[in-house]
């Protein structure tokens, strides 16, 4: 038999790891399908060992027939027939050495039991799913590990009819008296001189756990869609703009803004706010729309910044203040996907009401943007440009 290229192997066996500690996105066919994937795997080595040691045995068989058949010609042909058999019964032990070798390396329950339940073989991650030890497993009888005994009789039933079972639904039952649920899948094989079942068991305990996992996500993202967020609706050249009504501080007239040098052209400069310097930026230069005049609606936002430790004010002007709305989660679009050079970032959404379009902006990014390397250098303008 040729070996199985480790290389090959061990890469599987890493996939199956991988494939079980990343399940939440997979659908229920999908995560199915990949099971399946796994199991036929196994299958295939272990079948492929199960059958190279019938060929063994028989070729055995045969040639200690033949040692039986020439032994009164002579006794060289004798002796040569028992070298024969010898290293036969070799490769024979040899080949059953590697096939438990194999299944012990499968992070998958593998049992191998006769056809009146009695098991003959478990290997380590069968005897831990169950909680017993390697000498006690094989003191139990698979149909006292079935939490319905009538699964254990439809188990056989489908067995006798196709000659194999796949994808068994069951409830086993641990030493401790719990139970978990299983996938099943089974074949008929010849184990010791035996005429057995070998069984994989797949344990759906964790994708139960995703599967309600994603549920429980599922029902919060719903009532997220059906809840009501504050949003305070302004006006930039004709177009309608939102806030999250918590992000904001006050809303203040225009007040006398002191220009600081080298800054980029959307800082207006600072303003004095109760004492405190705040940098006042035009929403119309960071958008693009062109200069308009100041009216008695035109106002600034002054809006409250956690930087680190400490909070800081910034200031936007925009055309004028419209509305505070509630806008629900289910009325909220992504932004547009648009090219990679344009950071749209500080847009968290865009939202529907009606026949009515409004661009949300997440002002914490826009912060980051358009204002983070600008910040400083008026904050140190402090003493030097009064206001």
């Amino acid at each position: 038999m040729k070996a199985i290229p480790e290389k090959l192997f061990f890469t599987v066996i890493f996939q199956l790891f991988q494939n079980n500690s990343a399940n939440t996105d997979l659908t229920r066919t999908a995560a199915q399908y990949m099971e399946n994937m796994q199991i036929n795997f196994f299958f295939n080595i272990i079948f492929a060992l199960a059958e190279e040691i019938e060929k063994l045995k028989a070729e055995n068989q045969a040639v200690c027939q033949e040692k039986a058949d020439i032994e009164s010609m002579m006794e060289t042909a004798s002796l040569h027939a028992d070298d024969m058999g010898s290293d036969l019964l070799n490769r024979v032990d040899a080949v059953e050495h590697q096939f438990t070798e194999v299944i012990e390396s499968i992070p998958v329950p593998i049992t191998v039991t006769r056809h009146d339940g009695q098991l003959l073989y478990a290997n380590k991650s069968a005897y831990l799913s169950f909680g017993f030890s390697a000498e006690d497993i094989l003191k139990q009888n698979a149909r006292d590990l079935y939490k319905n005994k009538a699964d254990r009789e439809k188990f056989l039933s489908i067995l006798q009819n196709n000659g194999e079972v796949c994808n068994f639904e069951t409830e086993l039952k641990k030493k401790d008296g719990s139970f978990f649920l299983v996938y099943l899948s089974s074949s008929q094989i010849v184990f010791k001189n035996e005429k057995s079942l070998l069984t994989v068991i797949y344990d759906l305990t964790e994708r139960l756990n995703s599967e309600k996992e994603i549920r429980e996500l599922k029902e919060k993202l719903d009532r997220a869609k059906e809840r009501e967020k504050k949003y305070l609706i302004f006006t930039i050249d004709g177009e309608e703009y939102g806030i999250c009504l918590t992000k904001i501080k006050e809303i203040v007239g225009i007040m006398p803004i002191t220009p600081v040098p080298d800054t980029p052209d959307f800082i207006r400069g600072v303003a004095n706010l109760r004492g405190r310097l705040v940098p006042i930026a035009d929403l119309r230069a960071i958008f693009g729309a062109g200069a308009a005049d100041t009216t008695e609606r035109t106002c600034v936002i002054i809006s409250e910044i956690q930087r680190d430790t400490e909070k800081s004010l910034i200031g936007i002007i925009v055309d004028f203040v419209t509305e505070i709305m509630g806008i629900r989660g289910k009325d909220i679009e992504p932004p547009p996907k648009l090219d990679q050079d344009i950071d749209l970032s500080f847009i968290s959404g865009i939202a529907r009401v009606g026949d009515n379009v409004k661009i949300l902006l997440d002002i914490v990014r826009l912060w980051e943007k358009f204002f983070r390397q600008s910040v400083p250098q008026v904050f140190q303008a402090d003493e030097s440009y009064p206001v």
